[in-house]
């Protein structure tokens, strides 16, 4: 457990969703954590889908982040929020590539569950594990994310 002003190991995204963006540069509520974008791989948080400003989809890069703390995530500059810029973003965005409640398929082909929770760095987005069901299965194990499912080795197990 961490004490005030530290940052947590981990986070998970279930408790990040719905955190206020805040710009770090003039302290104005820029919007909210909607979702996340992650890496073809599964294994980092590329951005995160805020919402708040703007009908269409606004991302904000996770090297454009100078805190993702407890109460708020707080970016370098208001600025950096953009547009989607390509097909995966895109994807995310549209829910086409789901994280949370995304199919697990091991490596044999067989369904392990859907993912419950992802914990996270939250200093580098590094992702650290998935949640599916009773079974805690680390990002290394990880070998992609696609639009059908997340795949992950057998071979791995927790620790």
């Amino acid at each position: 457990m961490s004490s005030a002003g530290e940052t947590p190991e981990v986070e998970l995204m279930t408790r990040a969703l719905g955190r206020a963006v805040v710009s770090g540069d003039d302290a104005s509520t820029i919007g909210s954590v909607r979702a996340m974008v992650v890496d073809k791989a599964g294994r980092r948080i590329e951005a995160l889908h805020v919402n708040g400003r703007a009908r269409r989809a606004q991302l904000l890069d996770w090297d454009d982040i100078a805190a993702f703390g407890p109460d708020a995530v707080i970016t370098r500059r208001s600025a950096a929020l953009h547009d989607v810029v390509d097909d995966l973003q895109e994807d995310m965005v549209r829910g086409r590539i789901t994280v949370l409640g995304g199919r697990v398929l091991g490596a044999d082909g067989f369904e392990r569950g859907r993912v419950d929770d992802v914990a996270f760095d939250p200093r580098t987005g590094q992702l650290a594990e998935l949640t599916v069901g009773r079974e805690r299965i680390p990002a290394r194990a990880v070998r992609g994310l696609g639009h059908y499912c997340w795949v992950v080795d057998e071979a791995v197990s927790p620790g």
